[in-house]
């Protein structure tokens, strides 16, 4: 079994290449998707993020978001750890750490929302998430939370190594199917 690290590294080299309109065009789809779960689970709250290296964007569910009365919050990394800060309608973005926009107001969402998309590199047949490597999703997300991975299918693989610390993802939802 390759290491987490071979996994990362081969996996982002392979969604890199990705061309963009292959990226609206499947982010659209896999948005389209993930509104009929979230339709059934009818939050209230929804913590997204920014796309960052043509990472599926979840930003166009905004509309719907907003249509449909969710709260949307995107993540800020303040003291090594995710806040969820409110995404006001119109609310320019400011570039936060590791380059990754942020809402430029500070409203911090006062309660866990109640579903967190989480941005994925990889992720296996368990619905294990494999992230950047610097353990932000894993500290926030706790065993009660309803998460969510949206992968390119081939971002899906068999298995990687687990920690202790990882946390399974409640559902994966790619263009072709959603696991669970």
């Amino acid at each position: 079994m390759d290491s987490k690290g071979t996994i990362r590294r081969r996996l982002l080299a392979s969604r890199d290449l990705l061309l963009c309109q292959q990226v609206v065009a499947e982010s659209i789809h896999i948005c389209d998707r993930l509104k009929v779960l979230l339709s059934e689970k009818t939050p209230t709250s929804i913590l997204l993020y920014a796309p960052i290296r043509n990472e599926v964007d979840p930003l166009y569910l905004l509309p719907w978001l907003r249509e449909n009365n969710i709260t949307v919050c995107l993540p800020s990394i303040q003291s090594n750890k995710i806040v969820p800060l409110v995404y006001a309608r119109e609310e320019p973005l400011i570039r936060g750490h590791f380059g990754i926009n942020e809402p430029s107001h500070r409203i911090i969402h006062p309660d866990p929302c109640d579903i967190v998309v989480a941005p994925c590199v990889a992720v296996d047949k368990a619905r294990y998430r494999l992230g950047y490597g610097k353990g932000f999703y894993d500290r926030f997300l706790s065993p009660n939370s309803f998460s969510i991975g949206l992968v390119y299918p081939f971002q899906v693989i068999e298995n990687f190594p687990h920690d202790i610390h990882d946390q399974p993802l409640s559902r994966i939802i790619t263009c072709n199917e959603v696991l669970q």
